[in-house]
């Protein structure tokens, strides 16, 4: 009996040894599939998808003061609606008018100054009488009657009036360079009053608003956030391994996004239209598409911060054969 519990103990581990050296060797034979891929970006037969792609605003920008201030009015709250070139936020420009209408009385004179051709049109005048004045002493001294030196003044009259034409000119130049600065002063005037006047660079929704009337504002302190709702961008990241480390044939790709809403997914086409020309640390490239927001019940659906899936076409990629050696020789002949 224990002669057949010892072949049994024996058989068993004949038989554990074979099944292992059985599945080793089928192991061996089964093709390695890849290691799974980072929810950031994976490949999937002819497409690169990033499942954890953002959305952000296309427009978004900081409304700031372009002058030092005192706020006299913000005509917008938080969450309202505004139209492009609407005024949002008025600074004091009681000082800004007054060095406007300083500046414009001061154009207007210089203008009238250079516009004035009266002394040039005098003093031609005044040559022609002298030229003539010297040609009738000439007459008379060639005649013996008048003296030499009656006809040097009467020369030295003529030369007198021609340079006095001469200074005329020059001084309506001078007129004319100072006027022109006139009027460059009261354009600065001019700016410096709409400074104080900011008005809305697009279409959107006032997001934040951080001052109130009767606020002193510095130069570049902001006021209001303004964002644009109507045009979003999905901003994904791409590993450089997806595209052979060419990210160029990534550009006018075409894509989708998926962003999931009310439990519904909305699958919005579109094209690469920006790839980064820097690779990041992650060793993925930045890309973007833009799409148009939609609307329900009056409501805009997409917000900045969403996440989206990008879907990229990648039938555009070039066969492997044809795609540069970075390593090759160049040929410089």
């Amino acid at each position: 009996m224990f002669q057949n519990t010892r072949i049994r103990s024996t058989l068993s581990i004949f038989f554990a040894l074979e099944m292992i050296l059985g599945l080793s060797y089928c192991l061996a034979q089964a093709p390695l599939s890849n290691p799974q891929q980072p929810s950031g970006g994976t490949q999937s037969g002819s497409k690169i998808v990033d499942n954890r792609a953002i959305l952000k605003y296309v427009n978004d920008s900081p409304i700031v003061a372009q002058a030092d201030g005192l706020i006299t009015n913000i005509s917008v709250e938080e969450g309202k609606a505004i139209g492009e070139g609407q005024v949002l936020v008025e600074l004091d420009t009681r000082l800004a008018m007054a060095d406007l209408k300083v500046a414009t009385k001061g154009y207007e004179a210089d203008k009238a100054k250079a516009e004035n051709e009266s002394e040039i049109e005098f003093n031609l005048l005044a040559y022609q009488l002298a030229k003539l004045m010297t040609e009738s002493q000439r007459t008379l001294r060639d005649k013996g009657a008048t003296s030499i030196s009656e006809f040097r003044k009467t020369e030295l009259e003529e030369d007198k009036a021609r340079l006095s034409g001469v200074i005329a000119e020059l001084k309506l130049k001078t007129d004319r360079l100072t006027s022109e600065v006139s009027l460059a002063k009261k354009e600065a005037a001019q700016v410096q009053v709409e400074l104080r006047q900011m008005k809305a660079p697009f279409e959107g929704i006032v997001a934040e608003r951080q001052k109130q009337p009767n606020d002193y504002v510095r130069t570049g302190e902001k006021i209001l956030r303004l964002v644009g709702m109507e045009k979003i961008h999905v901003i994904g990241r791409i590993p450089a391994q997806d595209v052979g480390g060419l990210p160029h044939l990534l550009e006018n790709a075409p894509a989708t996004a998926v962003v999931s809403v009310f439990g519904k997914e909305a699958r919005i086409p579109g094209t690469i239209s920006f790839v980064s020309p820097v690779q990041g640390e992650d060793g993925k490239y930045r890309v973007k598409m833009e799409i148009a927001n939609m609307q329900e019940n009056g409501h805009w659906i997409f917000r900045d911060g969403m996440l989206a899936q990008l879907i990229i076409d990648g039938s555009f990629r070039e066969p492997t054969a044809n795609r540069p050696n970075p390593n090759a020789p160049v040929n410089r002949r």
